[in-house]
């Protein structure tokens, strides 16, 4: 205390002042160094104790006990014994068990973890589906098939794998089409006035309902002759194929259209290749020269035709009918009449190219069919009817053609 002391060193002008340990540092004493205060003391909370932050595990063995509470595994033992110890060690990482969890704890908390984790599976109170707990809200509002939905047209309270029935069958308040609008009604209403429509526009249902009848009879029809045709050409095909040999018998068929039993006589090869024919119990001025390839219509085994002669075919005379003409080419079927009716053949009358003709056709060639008589004979305006119209009465003029049949010798 006594010692005098040195006079302070002067300071330079232009120097800053920087504390007390810049101060220190200039008079040439060392600095003092401050007192680094921890977090917890300086925000007055207290540390926990590792007893506190840690449950206590009851039946856990004394070692791991201590372990837990100072964060440190004390487990010795050898090294055979490590991996039983690794599946138990509280201090292990570990994931979660729930899908889609990425949580990686030590074991000892994983315990807590499990029973808050947001990915736990739950049972849904409506369905009994397990669904995460945190996608739980998500699934009973948005997807859970037993949870009620409103209706947006009548307010009504149905199930949501109920819902799109309700709208399309029971709703009264959705829009619906009229049950004709393929017929033609192009209404549209909603369900609670279906029934006012149908009363008042029975007699237009009506209608349409009838046009489509007619509609659909026609395309019947017409797969019906496409059908004829079909077999018709294929008895062609088959007829065709018959051995064209002298002395065979056949089926013929003479000029006005009658089956009868023949015989070839002669053959001719080359450039036109010719049959030469001649008709049981006919006299031989019948005979006749027949081209295969282009008159094959007229040729059948034997048998074929004539052998099922025993009984009455299903027409009667007068009978509209239609018939698959065999000239002029191409063949198409025309309406007729009939005027005889002999066993299974049929004697027609029909008209073509502004001439009368007579043809005799076979019930069983498919050449010949009832014309149907489905249509009413009167048609009203807007709808469509394929009559058979009338054939004009036979004329004697001289440019009318009628084929006679010959007389048995």
């Amino acid at each position: 205390r006594d010692r005098p002391r040195a006079p302070p060193a002067a300071r330079p002008a232009n120097e800053k002042k920087h504390g007390s340990n810049a101060r220190a540092t200039v008079a040439g004493v060392p600095p003092r160094r401050k007192k680094r205060k921890s977090s917890a003391t300086s925000s007055g909370e207290k540390r926990k104790q590792p007893s506190q932050e840690l449950k206590k595990h009851d039946g856990m063995d004394p070692v791991l006990a201590r372990g837990i509470k100072g964060k440190i595994c004390t487990w010795v033992g050898t090294v055979s014994e490590l991996q039983a110890h690794v599946e138990v060690c509280p201090f292990e990482i570990v994931t979660c068990s729930s899908i889609g969890c990425q949580s990686r704890k030590m074991r000892y908390l994983m315990t807590s973890h499990v029973n808050t984790c947001p990915h736990r599976k739950q049972p849904c109170a409506n369905c009994r589906e397990q669904v995460a707990v945190g996608n739980m809200l998500h699934h009973i509002q948005r997807e859970c098939p037993e949870s009620l939905m409103q209706c947006k047209g009548c307010n009504a309270s149905v199930k949501r794998k109920e819902q799109d029935e309700h709208e399309r069958l029971h709703c009264p308040q959705t829009v619906i089409y009229c049950e004709h609008f393929e017929n033609g009604c192009q209404a549209s209403f909603k369900r609670k006035d279906e029934q006012a429509h149908y009363a008042e526009a029975a007699v237009t249902h009506a209608k349409l309902v009838t046009a489509k009848l007619r509609k659909l009879e026609d395309e019947v029809y017409d797969l019906k002759r496409a059908a004829l045709e079909a077999k018709a050409a294929l008895h062609a095909a088959l007829c065709s194929g018959i051995t064209l040999q002298e002395g065979t018998e056949i089926d013929c068929r003479d000029h006005v259209g009658m089956w009868l039993k023949a015989r070839i006589l002669k053959k001719q090869e080359g450039g036109a290749r010719r049959i030469f024919v001649h008709f049981t119990d006919w006299d031989s001025r019948w005979d006749e020269w027949i081209r295969p390839d282009v008159d094959a219509f007229r040729l059948a085994p034997v048998g074929f035709y004539t052998g099922c002669n025993t009984s009455r075919a299903d027409f009667r005379v007068g009978d509209r009918v239609e018939v698959y003409i065999t000239r002029p080419l191409p063949r198409s079927w025309i309406p007729a009449i009939v005027r005889k009716v002999h066993r299974q053949q049929v004697k027609v009358e029909y008209h073509c190219e502004s001439r009368r003709h007579e043809y005799w056709f076979h019930a069983k060639s498919l050449e010949i069919r009832h014309t149907p008589s489905i249509r009413p004979p009167i048609v009203k305006p807007g709808f469509s009817a394929r009559l058979v119209p009338p054939l004009p009465q036979p004329s004697s003029s001289s440019d009318s053609l009628v084929h006679q049949e010959p007389e048995p010798s």
